[in-house]
């Protein structure tokens, strides 16, 4: 881990103390992911707006501005670093695993080395496909797309051009936190809340979810882009 990482990790980690101070921690945690998450959302805008008001009402000024820090922080930290389980790292370090049923994000490191394989499989296809898709129906914080993610930018893949990261958990604050880092990494993406067990994913021609009962949907900005959309016919 980079020096610089570790900096934004330790300020990251001041800013959410100034909050857990007053706050249940997992409630902070948990509702600066929802409020990092709305932010970045360009789908279902009216709703996503209604629950980040509903959210900060709760809190003083001063704590909004925590939250809004802790934001950028994450921003910093994909810019300075993409190949990164920025937030899941930072979950385990602040032991919130241990508050929510032992909950425990596989390494960035074990994450990468399992992708490898997923990457170089479809990596090849790619020589006569226009895009291929990746689906990983436990993602957690989202560590081994974001590894795939990785290893096709190593393999001189333009991932966010040919690559349709598609991932779900039962958790939503762990699938928030997959959205948020597959946005700012520009992955085109959609993030299924639901259990994968009971609501396994339906897609549409076998890549696009269709929303069912118990479920709910993320897409991320580069979605809405006008390459994502005419191949995927994505509505508003």
């Amino acid at each position: 881990m980079s020096k610089k990482t570790i900096q934004i990790q330790e300020e990251m980690s001041k800013n959410f103390q100034c909050l857990a101070d007053k706050y249940d921690r997992l409630e902070v945690w948990s509702d600066f992911v929802k409020l990092s998450a709305c932010r970045l959302s360009i789908s279902d805008i009216s709703k996503r707006m209604r629950e980040y008001k509903g959210i900060v009402s709760h809190y003083s000024q001063e704590d909004v501005e925590y939250f809004t820090k802790m934001f950028e922080l994450t921003v910093d930290a994909f810019e300075w670093n993409p190949c990164q389980d920025f937030l899941g790292g930072l979950y385990m370090k602040l032991e919130l695993h241990t508050e929510k049923n032992g909950q425990y994000f596989t390494p960035y490191e074990a994450c990468k080395a399992m992708s490898a394989i997923i990457v170089e499989d479809l990596g090849s296809q790619l020589e006569s496909k226009c895009w291929v898709s990746v689906y990983d129906s436990t993602c957690g914080a989202g560590a081994t797309l974001i590894a795939c993610a990785d290893g096709f930018k190593r393999m001189g893949i333009n991932y966010q051009q040919s690559v349709l990261f598609i991932a779900q958990d039962i958790d939503r604050i762990a699938a928030l936190m997959c959205f948020i880092q597959l946005s700012l990494l520009g992955c085109a993406g959609c993030i299924v809340v639901g259990d994968a067990l009971t609501a396994p994913i339906v897609g549409q021609n076998g890549t696009l979810p269709i929303q069912q009962e118990g479920q709910e949907i993320w897409y991320t900005p580069m979605m809405h882009t006008d390459a994502w959309r005419q191949r995927l016919s994505l509505k508003d």
